[in-house]
């Protein structure tokens, strides 16, 4: 005689993501698509929380510039910020990219040190000869070298970011210039692709 024991009936219910409001365009979003901003007391008085965990109310936002300055322009955080506070549309995206900019450092520079980043042409161009190549991050611009660096990426399906510039990519590893690496992991992949989008969505003047 079989037994077979109780089913329960949430255990195979998956749980909804949270869903908060952009304080910016009024829609509702799941919370990871958006940007959690607190209040401080010096300028520029809003502070991006990139990971959501800092203490106190948190005000949420479409990871775009037009998001952030229609939230300052309907005075959105009007209740948390000092009596008298400016807060510039300018001051605070380039404060949520260089926010971003730094998580991208981080999750680069931790990546290269655990041999999943690859860093220059020749090693970019290698590790797209092997599966597990997930991401290219590419520094603008032509050029012979980064050109069959993207033309290979493409055949291989692997996507290509391209963002900053090869002096940006290079101090991260403490070089003059880096103009091409590989990303290995998917997870570490995922998220340079995040702060990328989000970093450029900042920098973007509607």
């Amino acid at each position: 005689m079989s037994f077979s024991p109780p089913q329960n009936p949430r255990s195979d219910q998956t749980k909804a993501p949270p869903v908060r409001t952009c304080v910016g365009c009024r829609s509702d979003q799941p919370q990871s698509g958006l940007v959690r901003f607190i209040v401080g007391e010096d300028s520029p008085y809003l502070a991006p929380d990139l990971r959501g965990s800092f203490p106190g109310r948190g005000y949420w936002v479409g990871p775009r510039r037009g998001c952030l300055k229609a939230a300052i322009e309907r005075r959105a955080f009007k209740d948390g910020l000092p009596e008298r506070a400016s807060v510039s549309v300018e001051h605070v995206a380039q404060a949520t990219v260089k926010a971003y900019e730094k998580r991208l450092t981080g999750l680069t520079q931790g990546g290269w040190r655990n041999g999943l980043v690859h860093l220059g042409v020749s090693e970019t161009l290698d590790a797209l000869n092997f599966d597990g190549t997930e991401l290219i991050w590419l520094a603008p611009g032509g050029g012979s070298t980064r050109d069959s660096v993207r033309r290979k990426a493409e055949a291989r399906g692997v996507p290509v970011l391209e963002y900053g510039d090869s002096q940006m990519m290079g101090a991260i590893f403490g070089r003059d210039s880096v103009s091409t690496l590989a990303y290995m992991d998917s997870g570490i992949a995922e998220e340079a692709r995040r702060c990328v989008t989000r970093a450029a969505a900042f920098s973007e003047v509607a």
